[in-house]
């Protein structure tokens, strides 16, 4: 399932399928909960990489993922992926770093110690 998502977020012909593959990862998250934790690192520089996206239905729905990802994710799981958000940070689109700041704030909720 996995293979197929990030088939379909690499689709550049189908705005559809990026924003069906944002839409499974949401769903993939609020069904697993904190046993999809270990596919969020494989997950964020595509994520964040669609932030970016042309297509506004695209965007919206990576930010919806980027929500529903923070709002499940441990204090182990925010170290994991800080390192890889900071490296965003240095993204030539301006998109891509927005994304990074905004699931840096998003992350301030996760774990308040």
């Amino acid at each position: 399932m996995i293979d197929a998502i990030e088939a379909a977020a690499e689709s550049r012909d189908s705005p559809e399928s990026r924003q069906g593959a944002l839409i499974g990862i949401r769903c993939l998250v609020n069904a697993l909960g904190m046993l999809f934790e270990p596919f969020v690192i494989r997950f964020l520089p595509m994520l964040l990489s669609l932030f970016a996206d042309l297509k506004a239905k695209v965007r919206h729905a990576s930010s919806r993922a980027a929500l529903a990802i923070m709002g499940s994710i441990s204090q182990h799981g925010v170290r994991q992926i800080l390192p890889k958000l900071l490296d965003g940070l240095a993204d030539s689109q301006w998109r891509s770093k927005r994304a990074s700041i905004q699931m840096l704030g998003a992350m301030s909720g996760c774990a308040p110690r």
